[in-house]
């Protein structure tokens, strides 16, 4: 019986671990595991808004980038902006002119939340 199991486990960690990396081709369109965003960008990647809080001077454009591996979108918590759905590797830029603290969710993934603070 004890062979089996180390034979069963043996196979579930090898199929895990060819998952692990489903497609490199889509890691050099998104560059998924690479970088880190910088200036006004914030990086949709890992089911999350990174960072998942940026503050602005009023009238700066931010730009969200799909980093992920699935569509995703950028909607305000007061629905006054709207990305509509991002595709893997688009983005969706928005000016934010006055200041404010804006709230901000995934309509497909509404445990991903962030905050963009105009000063």
């Amino acid at each position: 019986m004890k062979i089996y199991h180390v034979l069963f486990f043996t196979l579930v960690l090898a199929l895990l671990s060819s998952c692990q990396k489903l497609d490199p081709q889509l890691d050099s369109i998104t560059g998924f595991n690479s970088g880190s965003p910088h200036g006004n960008e914030i990086w949709i990647q890992g089911m999350a808004f990174i960072p998942t809080t940026l503050s602005v001077r009023a009238g700066t454009t931010v730009t969200f980038i799909n980093k992920d591996y699935t569509d995703h979108t950028v909607t305000a918590d007061n629905n006054t902006f709207d990305s509509g759905t991002l595709k893997i590797g688009k983005s969706y830029s928005r000016e934010f002119p006055v200041t404010g603290v804006y709230n901000f969710h995934c309509t497909l993934h509404p445990e991903m939340k962030g905050t963009i603070i105009v000063n």
